[in-house]
């Protein structure tokens, strides 16, 4: 792998991550004063102000900005005002939640629509294709909160087969993982059909095939490979969009995970807490990024030169 290729993008996400931090600190502050909903209703002006001067909400922006960097830099979010326990602490806490949720969406749409997308490229204008097509455009179309309120009530309230909320089996994963899984499917059946459709017909197939190999070899070996960096980068980015993008799902289906944890502490107005999950969310999401774009060198050793 090309060295300069790599500290190039490792410059890019340093970049990133440092844009992350200014605009989730500009925000949260945007966003109200966490003072007044801290403070009892018989609170002075003086008791307010010396609350502030405590909690360094006093100082300039840049100068909260750049304690906060230094904080961070040192592995220290602060502490929540709303939980009143590190928020660092409380992010790892609830991540492993949303991390095995976005990890088990992620591999089911993997097992379906790869399959499905191949097999529809093969058998292109049949009634599989069409009923394939049918299908990715449906798991795009359905809103995430209706399918998680209608999958609900078909196996939890009515046929009682899997739990509607909650977590600690693998049951419980079950229905949310397919509700966060179903856009995601999806996309990339449609995708891997579109893409395998561009290379089944190329001069690198034929030669392949004229060499007197299986056709399976001929499309899961040499098309599937050609056909892989647009498939390699909608996967990247819809497993940032799991991570990040849970919100609705957790909700549903009162999931413990991070995406839950974030609104809450936005309506408690909780910077430390929201700067502390948005962080460590664009960590993994750049981490992500950076894993694809080390797997386009792979695939095709001219992206790196």
């Amino acid at each position: 792998m090309n060295i300069r290729f790599l500290a190039s993008r490792l410059t890019q996400a340093l970049f990133v991550l440092f844009g992350v931090s200014f605009a989730v600190f500009a925000l949260a502050h945007l966003s109200g004063d966490p003072v007044y909903l801290m403070v009892g209703p018989t609170a002075t002006q003086a008791d307010i102000d010396a609350l502030r001067q405590s909690m360094g909400l006093d100082r300039p922006f840049f100068v909260q900005y750049a304690s906060f960097l230094g904080g961070v830099l040192q592995g220290d979010f602060g502490t929540s005002l709303w939980q009143h326990q590190p928020a660092l602490d409380l992010v790892l806490e609830r991540f492993p939640y949303t991390l095995q949720l976005a990890a088990a969406a992620l591999l089911l749409a993997l097992l379906v629509a790869l399959p499905l997308g191949i097999l529809s490229a093969v058998f292109r204008n049949s009634i599989f294709d069409r009923l394939a097509i049918g299908t990715s455009l449906v798991g795009q179309s359905v809103p995430g909160f209706w399918l998680g309120l209608l999958l609900i009530l078909l196996f939890s309230v009515t046929l009682r087969i899997f739990p509607s909320s909650g977590s600690g089996s693998l049951l419980h994963l079950v229905l949310p993982t397919v509700t966060l899984a179903s856009f995601t499917m999806g996309r990339i059946a449609r995708l891997v059909r579109t893409s395998m459709l561009d290379v089944l017909s190329s001069d690198s197939l034929r030669t392949a095939r004229a060499k007197g190999l299986a056709e399976t070899t001929v499309i899961l070996k040499h098309g599937l490979r050609n056909a892989a960096i647009p498939i390699v980068t909608l996967i990247g980015l819809d497993a940032s969009a799991l991570l990040g993008g849970s919100v609705i799902t957790e909700t549903i289906f009162a999931w413990p995970g991070l995406g839950r944890l974030v609104v809450q502490a936005i309506g408690q107005r909780d910077f430390p807490l929201v700067q502390a999950a948005t962080l460590c969310i664009a960590v993994i999401v750049v981490l992500v990024n950076l894993i694809v774009a080390m797997s386009y060198s792979l695939l095709d050793p001219r992206v790196s030169t």
